[in-house]
């Protein structure tokens, strides 16, 4: 009998429409069924809670329920128990099975598909995609993001604020509205952290060493912000259920005491969180991590707990960390990559229903993809590619609609060319094609790239979050054509 992997829950709210691809074919007792890989993008910086990060494979019957078929093709594919080691119904009740429906389909195989969804993610960012006011149109929460100071001007950019953008549905958005927050806000994610239905905001201060909460009112407004305890060295935070309690947590990473670790503010379901819970970042004595100033969270060994991904401050390494399902992380296993990561992205590249990790490693025009195994470990240096630009801001998505996993990619610091760059992806071998042609001008410096389908034309469209000490910040939107360019930027302002 076909066996399958074992079925992961995903009930995350998808921002990017079910992309479902064909692949190999398996055949097992003379019963060919093909195997489909639906992506679902959504992560904390574009679409969905990361309590529901995970990667789920299934057996469905590809037939019209008003066959005669039908019926018999689903308790063919029901047969198939993802969880088990043996199926539900014996050989024999299968074997039964299989020739009835023989006879009736005229030797034709069952159309048993295996669906596999993924939900990308990636490291914390000044950006997140959602719907805020439950119109079924997507919006964008925004942050400035501190650009230096200006001698010329005498001044300091800084703007202690988040700004809401409310979409009209055709890729173009309302005018902000700016809510206060702590000093120097650097990454913001939502969730539904009380149960409400409504989006969320929490949002790192690296200046005030705190949280900033802020409960969506379902409206697309937001209550004044509460502030929740950190310490000194946080400059991001996230939310997942990481103890596994069905409750959204406040996760954030920082250096306490001159000793990396990994905080929890695990939520109650009510907007209420507990004491700060933190824990010493096992390290690996073979490698030599550093602080891991950026992390993406997913269950990438199939055990339905979150587990850690962390890109290390100054080491050339990335690390698993992976969840016991109480908030607790186990000690890392490190992989070496070619240069200091800057971004992380996390997706299916290779069409095998496991996590894979992209890693932007910026001040080497670089970026490297590691291969999962989908037991937590990963396969080192599979391969580096080159970019034009720095990429120090990574995202996947299906940018040309051809249902392949491709890469965005932009510098923060090219200040003279700023501009961001599509890889595309083949979608079975993780190579990523047409390395120096498509590349999309942008109006200011961007700080941050995210991916979503705004104007609902089922293309995936770009959105960067700029800044700089002369212009105004603002986020520029690309509407997709479907072929890996976009359409003319369109900008709007925000912060104050």
């Amino acid at each position: 009998m076909l066996k399958l992997p074992k079925v992961c829950s995903n009930d995350a709210i998808h921002v990017h429409p079910l992309r479902v691809r064909k692949s190999t074919a398996l055949v097992a007792k003379g019963i060919s069924c093909f195997l489909f890989l639906g992506l679902t993008f959504a992560h904390p910086s574009v679409g969905a809670p990361p309590s529901a990060l995970s990667s789920r494979t299934e057996a469905v019957c590809d037939v019209d329920q008003g066959t005669s078929r039908y019926g018999l093709c689903n308790a063919y594919c029901e047969a198939l128990d993802c969880d088990s080691e043996a199926p539900t119904a014996s050989a024999k009740a299968c074997d039964r099975i299989l020739s009835s429906y023989t006879r009736k389909s005229k030797g034709l195989a069952p159309p048993c598909v295996d669906t596999c969804d993924v939900t990308p993610t990636t490291d914390p960012r000044p950006i997140t995609i959602a719907d805020f006011n439950r119109d079924s149109i997507l919006d964008i929460a925004a942050l400035h993001v501190w650009g230096g100071c200006n001698p010329r001007a005498r001044r300091c950019q800084w703007s202690d604020v988040v700004s809401v953008l409310i979409g009209i549905g055709d890729g173009t958005f309302h005018e902000r509205v700016n809510y206060a927050v702590g000093e120097r806000p650097e990454t913001l994610a939502h969730g539904d952290v009380n149960n409400d239905g409504a989006a969320d905001l929490v949002v790192a201060n690296s200046r005030s060493d705190d949280i900033s909460l802020l409960l969506g009112n379902g409206d697309g407004t937001f209550q004044p912000q509460t502030a929740l305890p950190a310490f000194p060295g946080l400059s991001t935070a996230t939310l997942a259920d990481t103890n596994n309690d069905g409750y959204l947590d406040v996760i954030f990473v920082g250096r306490l005491d001159n000793i990396s670790r990994a905080c929890m503010l695990p939520g109650d379901g009510s907007g209420i969180f507990s004491t700060i819970q933190c824990f010493k970042i096992p390290s690996d004595p073979n490698i030599f991590t550093g602080i891991p100033a950026l992390f993406a969270i997913a269950d990438v060994n199939h055990d339905d707990f979150l587990d850690v991904i962390a890109g290390n401050g100054v080491g050339f390494a990335m690390s698993a960390y992976l969840g016991n399902g109480d908030g607790t992380l186990q000690a890392p296993q490190s992989f070496p990559i070619f240069g200091v990561p800057h971004s992380i992205a996390l997706d299916d590249l290779n069409n095998d229903c496991n996590y894979d990790i992209v890693v932007g490693e910026g001040s080497f025009r670089h970026f490297s993809a590691l291969l999962g195994n989908g037991d937590g470990t990963f396969i080192p240096n599979v391969e580096s590619f080159p970019a034009i630009v720095q990429p120090q801001s990574i995202v996947t998505a299906p940018i040309d609609a051809d249902d392949a996993v491709d890469l965005v990619l932009i510098s923060k610091t090219d200040w003279r060319h700023p501009r961001f760059q599509v890889r595309l992806g083949d979608g079975e071998t993780f190579l990523f094609n047409q390395p120096f042609s498509l590349l999309t001008e942008i109006s200011n410096v961007p700080k941050a790239v995210a991916a979503a389908d705004l104007n609902g034309d089922g293309l995936m469209d770009v959105v960067t979050v700029n800044s700089s000490d002369l212009d105004p910040d603002n986020v520029s939107v690309f509407l997709g054509n479907g072929d890996g360019t976009f359409q003319p930027e369109r900008t709007f302002v925000i912060g104050d």
